[in-house]
């Protein structure tokens, strides 16, 4: 977005394109579409971060019905006469833990029906009314928290999809505001210059790359080529190329060789910082030379857009 954004700015501040309603009124309703998108983006972090506590606290009262729905038994158990009660046999059988949420909450749910038919043998058998309750009221909240679990996933889900369209929008938009300035390039070559100079985005999480889209007339251009060299010093065992007027010429090198792919795109992974040239061409287009500036930690993005040669028949 921050490439979009820098676009519509340079539009916005263009003198040249004061006369060009169109692609004004473009540049800003993009400029706001990718404010909402900001706040879009924002209300899914949030409702995710919230998905991960729900969950925790689902896990939280899931073990807590477990332990419970146990002890619940051990107490169902214990009003039998001595001669029938087992409470081994009980605990080998009994695998709450093991079993899925609607499962667990099926068998507990039986478990304290139970419970509330025997309250007044177990409160007469020593048992406090608090701990015939502890299942239900367990089971209360993990019912609960499952149901807020189930509602932010799909609160979660309308979000994404509601930033998914405002993308998809936005792309849109860009796609026909560069459209714009491709076709107007005569009368605005000052502003079509500036429009589609490299940007260059930091990017903290990523090594140092090179990015870029090829395109003509403001479609994407498949299997162009991409040539990118560096300037690199010659050692000083190497003998120097010397200018003719006595300075010297430094040595390129070809390091990346590749052609652009159906959408037009390319990129590079893991260069060293440093000055470079990128080379761009397709038979039957006009080809392009850039001047690319690579920072440590940075991601640098190239827009290029060459034009179709015309045919001349005698």
């Amino acid at each position: 977005m921050g490439v979009i954004a820098a676009r519509c700015t340079i539009i916005s501040k263009s003198a040249e394109a004061s006369s060009n309603a169109d692609a004004q009124k473009l540049a800003a309703d993009l400029l706001k579409d990718i404010a909402s998108d900001k706040d879009i983006n924002l209300s899914v972090k949030l409702k995710y971060e919230e998905s991960l506590t729900t969950k925790k606290d689902v896990k939280k009262w899931q073990a807590l019905t477990v332990n419970s729905s146990v002890n619940s038994l051990l107490m169902l158990e214990s009003l039998k006469p001595a001669t029938e009660a087992n409470p081994r046999a009980l605990a080998t059988k009994t695998n709450f833990s093991e079993k899925k949420l609607p499962a667990l909450l099926k068998e507990a749910k039986v478990i304290d029906s139970v419970l509330k038919e025997k309250t007044s043998e177990l409160l007469a058998h020593g048992y406090k009314q608090e701990q015939i309750d502890e299942l239900g009221i367990n089971i209360q909240k993990l019912v609960q928290t499952s149901d807020k679990v189930n509602a932010i996933v799909v609160e979660l889900g309308l979000l994404r999809g509601k930033r998914k369209a405002m993308e998809t929008e936005i792309d849109g938009k860009f796609r026909m505001l560069n459209s714009m300035v491709m076709v107007n390039k005569g009368l605005m070559p000052t502003l079509y210059n500036e429009y589609f100079s490299v940007k260059q985005i930091r990017n903290h999480n990523s090594h140092m790359t090179i990015e870029g889209s090829i395109t003509c007339n403001g479609q994407p251009l498949a299997n162009a080529s991409i040539t990118i060299i560096s300037t690199v010093e010659a050692k000083k065992k190497t003998p120097r190329k010397v200018a003719a007027d006595g300075s010297t010429v430094p040595t390129e090198k070809v390091i990346v060789s590749k052609l652009s792919n159906i959408k037009g795109e390319f990129s590079t992974t893991k260069l060293k910082s440093g000055t470079y040239k990128a080379i761009i061409s397709k038979n039957g287009h006009t080809s392009q030379e850039v001047t690319l500036f690579v920072n440590p930690k940075e991601t640098t993005k190239i827009s290029v857009s060459l034009d179709k040669l015309e045919v001349f028949n005698n």
